[in-house]
């Protein structure tokens, strides 16, 4: 009964899959290969026990093929239209550069309809390609899905379950309206640098690094500040960059702290993100310390108790110096903002968008302090 009903479900997901591929074809959108070609890159493996990569990514000569298990030399092309013509071309393209693939099996999968009728056998050096066996079609996976052990099968079962709501988080992300920032004018880039790293008068120019890059690796952050210094519009400017850059895979959104009023950490996601995969949002909250009153310790309970439930939800957070201690932000990383003076003003992150003399008065108005913190913060910071 077992088998019965997850071969069933296993049908009906792969019969999905199949059904929006040939629709979008048929239209004429093709952005749906690159997904098709990832998902049947998961399953061929868990089926047929290989070691595939999507070779599109490794730019390996892909106009011949999409997937490789280069150790085996074992080749597949994933395609929803096949021909003796389109064959005869892959063939001839992996012939002629066999000494760097050193094939020995080339697999044509066929996610169409129809398994084509082709009677010609290619003969190649060390390896041949026998149509019969060498072309595998949507029919032919199930068969095999279907001979499996129990253990086995149910993998495909939860790998087809992951990759249908994967997709489906997907297109909710990439659908879901977000505003656009406004950033003031004239704009400075601005870095920061990890608290760890920090020293009293001097800090490695190799430890400054860019807020948007350094969340790719860490998915906790307090950005520490004296006021005026500039948080909120870095704040700002990194969720307009994920929005723009990242919006197939994340969703990001601007919250000013000085509104919240003892909500559950979720809930202060905009209305058009909450039905999103909280793995895909990244939480933007500025201004941690013009949170009122009491609600700042309920603030606080509330994120290290979403973050223990949501690890991989990521999270960036403000808050100026002064009101800053490392114990209230469990499983977080603090960076510190780049102080806003000439040594900022001639860095590379300026591209000349402000005149110097425009940007010299600016900063005459700033106190003159150094490029690290003063010793007066120094207590908060630990």
């Amino acid at each position: 009964m077992r088998k019965k009903e997850e071969m069933a479900e296993i049908i009906k997901l792969i019969s999905m899959i199949q059904y929006e591929i040939s629709a979008y074809d048929l239209i004429g959108m093709y952005d749906i290969n690159k997904y098709s070609e990832d998902l049947f890159c998961g399953l061929l493996n868990i089926v047929f026990d290989y070691n595939l990569v999507n070779l599109n990514y490794q730019r390996l000569n892909q106009e011949y093929v999409d997937l490789g298990d280069i150790e085996r030399g074992v080749y597949v092309q994933v395609t929803s239209k096949l021909n003796t013509k389109k064959v005869d071309e892959k063939i001839t393209g992996i012939s002629n550069n066999e000494a760097h693939f050193k094939c020995r099996r080339l697999i044509f999968f066929v996610i169409g309809k129809k398994k084509p009728k082709i009677n010609k056998t290619w003969c190649c050096s060390g390896w041949s390609f026998d149509p019969k066996k060498d072309i595998l079609d949507i029919d032919d996976l199930i068969k095999a899905i279907n001979s499996l052990s129990d253990e086995h099968r149910y993998k495909v079962l939860v790998y087809l379950r992951d990759q249908h709501e994967d997709k489906q988080a997907r297109i909710r992300i990439e659908d879901v309206e977000r505003e656009k920032l406004t950033i003031i004018d004239n704009y400075i880039e601005r870095r920061v640098c990890k608290l760890s790293n920090f020293k009293e008068h001097y800090i490695s120019e190799t430890s400054w690094e860019d807020l948007y890059g350094v969340l790719k690796s860490k998915s906790r952050i307090v950005l520490v500040s004296d006021a005026g210094y500039g948080k909120s519009e870095l704040c700002k400017r990194v969720v307009n960059i994920i929005n723009e850059k990242d919006k197939a895979d994340l969703y990001a959104f601007y919250y000013r702290l000085n509104n919240y009023t003892d909500q559950n950490i979720k809930d202060l996601l905009p209305l058009a993100g909450q039905s999103l995969p909280l793995s895909s949002v990244v939480f933007v909250l500025d201004a941690f310390d013009e949170i009122y009153g009491s609600s700042k310790s309920i603030f606080i309970r509330k994120l290290n108790d979403f973050v223990i439930r949501n690890k991989d939800t990521r999270i960036i957070i403000s808050c100026r110096t002064n009101f800053f201690r490392l114990e209230h932000f469990r499983e977080f990383e603090a960076y510190i903002l780049e102080v806003f003076d000439l040594f900022v003003i001639n860095s590379p992150f300026n591209d000349g968008t402000l005149s110097r003399e425009l940007v010299m008065d600016w900063a005459i108005q700033l106190p003159r302090v150094s490029r690290a913190f003063p010793p007066r913060h120094s207590a908060g910071l630990s």
